[in-house]
């Protein structure tokens, strides 16, 4: 007959088989990037197989071994397929490695900046984390990005990842050919749109003629150069619908919404018709003139310069034109500066000599550069009064501890006494008052 220990061998043996090894967890040594969540999901764990690991020693002599086994195998810690599929991606949470097939468990990442991106590549949860359901799963429970055209694993972090270095060295082609379907596809639900709204028109429409369509186009592209309007404003599908219920429900007529590309030739043709209306004006009734000009730089990291010129008409009708805004790369010398402003005057046809003013702010390069083309230079009143407000502002301090403060005065005038704030020190001398200060 075996004897006690023989007996619990097989038990022994089950366990090491279909549980987690509770030692080798309580040796493991807590990883850098291993985040307070999953260190305590492992020492629930352990905890767990502790309190399991004890009720079946106590109870496997009482009821047997079939009885240990048959509770061991109910146990919800009991190993299975999952448990075995989690610990063998368990071992491969590293960017780098390069998959034959999708892994488990992925998941589509929350807030995306760019979607496009997201169309290729999922986020896998690391295998600490599949206890919870797919809703409750957020980015920062993932192990790796998962390309699934490469199928190779990206590094990851919600603060710092590398998909778009990624997709945008190996699989650009695939994000264009997309976008572009994708935009066809929005292009066919605007015409189908449009179509339906053709057909609850009814017959009682009437189309507008050539002429009205040019009109019709024109406006809408001084409007959106007028105004600083994005192109792709035309091809909204909320602009669309509004553009067919105002033509086709109310007015029973049809216009036809040009394309970016068409409205960007009609923006290129008001251009420079505004441009020769300028011109005109100014060779008809500016004689003297004076010129402002700013640089600045832009949030894309470009500077821009600005060239407006000043006048009186011959019906002493005042006139501002914004000549040029030009970009001005490289370092701002007061030689680069005055070579610019040259430029702009003599595309312009006008005469340095009639320059009565040239007014800027305080900078030293424009400055310079209004000498070197000659100028009578003023700088800007409003520029001056910033710059001494803002001055004066910096250099205000606050107000001694060691004075009296404001209120002092109205406490005393309402107590009819003198309220002294080092009344305590009269009756010390310095030797005194230094002891009391350190006590």
């Amino acid at each position: 007959m075996p004897t006690t220990s023989q007996q619990r061998q097989p038990h022994q043996h089950q366990q090491q088989e279909g549980m987690i090894n509770v030692r080798s967890l309580q040796a493991r040594p807590r990883k850098k990037n291993r985040s307070s969540l999953d260190y305590r999901f492992n020492i629930d764990h352990v905890r767990a197989e502790h309190a399991l690991h004890s009720n079946n020693n106590h109870s496997s002599t009482a009821r047997g071994h079939s009885d240990s086994s048959s509770s061991l195998q109910s146990s919800p810690l009991h190993r299975d397929p999952a448990s075995e599929l989690a610990d063998t991606y368990r071992g491969l949470c590293a960017p780098g490695i390069r998959f034959e097939s999708n892994p488990s468990r992925l998941l589509t990442t929350k807030r995306q900046h760019r979607p496009v991106l997201w169309i290729f590549v999922d986020l896998f949860a690391h295998p600490n984390h599949w206890y919870l359901s797919d809703a409750e799963l957020q980015n920062r429970h993932a192990a790796f990005a998962f390309c699934k055209e490469c199928k190779l694993s990206i590094y990851f972090v919600t603060s710092n990842q590398k998909v778009l270095p990624h997709m945008t060295k190996y699989h650009e082609a695939e994000m264009t050919e997309y976008e572009e379907q994708e935009r066809q596809a929005q292009h066919a639900r605007l015409a189908r749109t449009l179509t339906s709204a053709f057909d609850e028109a009814g017959e009682n429409h009437r189309t507008i003629t050539s002429e009205q369509q040019e009109h019709v186009n024109m406006l809408l592209a001084r409007w959106i150069a007028a105004h600083f309007r994005p192109l792709i404003l035309i091809e909204d599908e909320g602009f669309l619908e509004f553009v067919a219920y105002v033509t086709l429900n109310l007015g029973n007529v049809i216009l036809s919404v040009p394309k970016r590309t068409q409205l960007r030739g009609y923006i290129v043709i008001f251009a420079g018709d505004l441009r020769a209306e300028v011109r005109g004006d100014i060779t008809k009734s500016c004689l003297y003139f004076s010129m402002t000009s700013d640089i600045w730089t832009a949030r894309n990291a470009r500077s821009y310069i600005s060239v407006t010129i000043h006048y009186v008409n011959d019906m002493f009708e005042p006139r501002n034109w914004t000549l040029e805004v030009i970009e001005l790369p490289g370092i701002h010398t007061g030689e680069i500066i005055a070579a610019k402003l040259k430029e702009v005057i003599d595309k312009w046809d006008l005469s340095l000599d009639n320059c009565t003013r040239f007014v800027h702010d305080s900078g030293s390069n424009i400055v310079k550069a209004a000498e070197l083309l000659g100028f009578e230079n003023t700088s800007c009143l409003a520029h001056d009064i910033h710059l001494v407000v803002s001055g004066a502002l910096s250099k205000t301090k606050k107000s001694s501890e060691t004075e009296t403060p404001d209120w002092t005065s109205i406490v005393d005038e309402e107590s009819d006494s003198t309220t002294n704030v080092y009344e305590c020190d009269n009756d010390l001398n310095e030797n005194e008052r230094w002891i009391d200060f350190e006590i």
